[in-house]
């Protein structure tokens, strides 16, 4: 029987840590703000946007919100994030991803400041994941992997690990991520051949591909870790993810659920990401 990783257990022992440095900033007449900037009315988007604000507001962390229409051109929106960008009361910025597709994100991530950049898409921080230190902002989702790792002990030296998704935002980073650790990683995308055959020789098997069902029994080894990190929502609107939860249980010893996984973790991570970046900017005196 699979034991069910919880989120919200990894989420509350960071939170703990999040907490004293709050009061250090305090201390220092500091109030963290982060700022939300979200283009058009994506359900993914307006989700992820409720459960950071949620997670923020919990810690006393204050947020702005910015939403701009999906029809905003591409020079207008650069323009407006200039200005949050160069706003020294704003010490973190998420932008909700994917932009619209006539705004260049890679433009933006050349933009923003990398003290700010607190989901790890500018070109420098994405760099760090080749080699990360304490502190670093390399991209959440791929941290939130790694710390629930962390928290129930498995040690991915040596382990095959196969992670379904290559995207920026995950899947790349998350592969050199766990190299850096030893572990030996396949990542499959839409054009790989064979992928439930790839998928059955994981230790851990990670998805972040976001397309609902797509990882079933027929993926899975028995006695696998499976990570969910994929994110979609059904007809009901509901909140969904990359695995067959209930189909998968029961060949795999560990399992992340969707919602109340990565999600959870990665939502935290963003609050601690404010804080430090709060942290950095003291020091830097700017």
């Amino acid at each position: 029987m699979s034991v069910v990783m919880s989120g919200k257990d990894v989420a509350n022992r960071i939170k703990e840590g999040i907490k004293q440095d709050i009061q250090e900033l305090n201390a220092n007449e500091i109030s963290p703000l982060v700022a939300i900037i979200r283009v058009g009315d994506r359900l993914d988007s307006i989700g992820y946007e409720r459960s950071a604000i949620k997670v923020v507001n919990e810690l006393e962390i204050k947020s702005q919100t910015f939403h701009y229409p999906e029809e905003i051109t591409e020079e207008e929106f650069i323009t407006e994030f200039k200005k949050i960008d160069d706003r020294k009361d704003i010490h973190g910025i998420l932008l909700l991803r994917p932009l619209p597709e006539h705004i260049d994100t890679e433009k933006i991530s050349m933009i923003i400041h990398p003290d700010k950049d607190i989901d790890g898409m500018s070109p420098y921080n994405i760099g760090k994941a080749l080699s990360p230190n304490i502190g670093d902002f390399i991209p959440c989702t791929p941290d939130a992997v790694l710390k629930t790792l962390e928290y129930y002990d498995m040690d991915v030296q040596g382990k095959d690990v196969v992670i379904v998704g290559h995207s920026l935002v995950v899947g790349r980073p998350l592969s050199t991520l766990l190299m850096d650790k030893n572990a030996t990683v396949t990542v499959c995308h839409l054009h790989t051949k064979n992928v439930i055959e790839n998928c059955k020789k994981a230790d851990i098997l990670i998805s972040a591909a976001g397309k609902a069902g797509l990882i079933t029994k027929e993926h899975v080894k028995e006695g696998a870790i499976v990570i969910d990190v994929g994110t979609s929502y059904d007809e009901s609107e509901k909140l969904v993810g990359d695995v067959a939860f209930d189909e998968v249980k029961e060949k795999t010893s560990y399992l992340t659920p969707v919602p109340g996984g990565i999600g959870a973790i990665t939502t935290t991570i963003l609050a601690q990401r404010v804080v430090f970046a709060a942290k950095k900017q003291l020091q830097k005196g700017f």
